[in-house]
């Protein structure tokens, strides 16, 4: 395999890095989706739980819902270390690549060496590919290791949450449940004392004297 045949190889690696980079980032949106999904009806249900209906119930309830924060916590937090802060290096701009190939040929020209300007350009840009496509790779296997290490935080706090929410469900300790009996209360107004009529009469004849 030649110089020119092996850079090619380096860029496709390259480039693959890129796409995995991307990926990686779209399925770490999605999970941070899923996040505020929980986060929303976790909400709900606190916000509308039923205190009048059997306390050990409701505190059975409260208890995995919070045993399903602390999990929760950590793998958010570590989903976050896979979203963000991660450098990846990149190419060198087409300025740079020039800049290096105008110093080897005033060095060449000032220093009457041997040399071949294309063999010694081959040589840079396959170092530069190699090195970075290494470096982002590393940085891949890392964020796939967090996206890993998401995957098993989270299993305990999904199974606490779904126990959550179905206890909410089948016990009914949703307060705004169309299924909870309306009460109805009875207020009686004061009413005002009406005049009888003969009342009535009598004040409308002593008005006309």
């Amino acid at each position: 395999m030649n110089k020119k045949e092996l850079l090619q190889l380096y860029k496709e690696l390259y480039f693959h890095e890129l796409e995995r980079k991307d990926r990686i980032t779209a399925q770490a949106q999605v999970r941070f989706a899923f996040i505020a999904t929980g986060v929303a009806l976790s909400a709900y249900m606190l916000r509308t739980v039923d205190f009048s209906e059997p306390q050990y119930l409701v505190w059975l309830f409260i208890g995995c819902l919070g045993l399903a924060l602390i999990p929760f916590a950590f793998s958010v937090w570590v989903l976050s270390r896979a979203f963000w802060g991660n450098k990846y290096d990149y190419l060198p701009v087409l300025t740079d690549v020039e800049a290096y190939r105008h110093g080897l040929e005033r060095h060449y020209k000032d220093s009457d060496e041997n040399g071949s300007i294309e063999s010694d350009m081959l040589d840079y840009l396959l170092s530069s590919t190699a090195e970075i496509s290494s470096t982002n790779t590393k940085v891949n296997e890392e964020r796939l290791s967090r996206m890993h290490r998401f995957y098993r935080l989270s299993l305990p706090s999904v199974a606490l949450f779904m126990t959550a929410s179905m206890l909410f469900i089948l016990a009914d300790l949703d307060a705004s449940s169309p299924r909870k009996p309306i009460v109805v209360q009875q207020v009686t107004l004061p009413s005002a004392e009406l005049e009888s009529p003969v009342q009535l009469v009598s004040t409308e004849s002593g008005a006309d004297e």
